[in-house]
């Protein structure tokens, strides 16, 4: 399990955030964020609009199962009010209330934002020992959070499901990616896919999407730029998460390269 630390996203911290008692804490609290897109970032911004010092959940994770830290457990979360020095917060990417007014509700969780979501309890139970329960928001204050379709009873055995999602290699993947004239240096991103598990989960989705669908090499690139490239990627369901992989392109330009040919390939 890999945890993208505070530091690593970008955390912002507008005031010294509140030392957690880790004695004290006795629960985790699970939600989601009535909106079915926002990501990290859009929720940091309407965290801070409302004057607080900072992201207020202590852990986050998205849709791809990418877990971020928060406040972490060693500070005050800003999850449930008057309880935060004894509980942590855990938020989800994505809608699982139905019949907001205007807000669509997100589909089924997905296993890789489940599974990650039981990894990161898991992970935190084993450093705060005394936390003996897993409930959703709803069950400390009045509210309606996190959902009345997201999978609580579920997630709170803490029981990973099967992943039936991934039924091809980083190999296989890379092959068909070399055959369709997509890559050349199938070396490298054998490598890439074998330490990064965002790589290997975009070979995947990217993988059974070519072989339905198809797609063709363009001369010259109809793609130019990281934004309209994750912005193809993202309207045919390979990739979740905008900033993030922006970010990547921005960071890596092996990686800003291989999302300009993949959408450039299926543009």
């Amino acid at each position: 399990m890999n945890i993208t630390l505070g530091k690593s996203w970008g955390m912002r911290i507008i005031s010294p955030l509140q030392k957690l008692n880790p004695s004290r804490v006795d629960a985790i609290a699970l939600h989601h964020m009535a909106h079915p897109t926002a990501d990290i970032y859009e929720v940091e911004r309407w965290h801070l609009n409302q004057g607080w010092r900072a992201f207020g959940y202590n852990y986050w994770v998205d849709f791809d199962g990418t877990i971020y830290e928060g406040r972490g457990y060693q500070h005050v979360g800003a999850g449930v009010e008057n309880q935060n020095d004894h509980i942590i917060s855990i938020g989800f990417q994505g809608n699982y209330q139905s019949g907001l007014a205007g807000i669509a509700t997100s589909p089924a969780m997905p296993d890789a934002q489940f599974n990650a979501g039981v990894d990161i309890i898991n992970w935190v139970m084993e450093r705060v020992p005394t936390i003996g329960r897993v409930a959703g928001h709803r069950d400390f204050m009045a509210t309606a959070c996190p959902g009345d379709t997201f999978p609580l009873a579920e997630m709170a055995s803490r029981q990973k499901r099967e992943d039936n999602t991934r039924k091809s290699s980083v190999k296989d993947c890379t092959n068909e990616l070399i055959w369709r004239g997509i890559i050349t240096d199938q070396h490298r991103w054998d490598g890439k896919g074998a330490i990064d598990e965002n790589i290997a989960w975009l070979f995947d989705k990217y993988y059974w999407y070519i072989l339905k669908n198809g797609g063709s090499v363009k001369r010259p690139l109809s793609v130019e730029t990281a934004e309209k490239a994750v912005a193809i990627l993202m309207k045919q369901g390979i990739l979740s998460n905008n900033t993030l992989w922006i970010n990547k392109a921005y960071d890596d330009p092996n990686v800003w390269w291989l999302l300009v040919k993949l959408s450039d390939y299926i543009n």
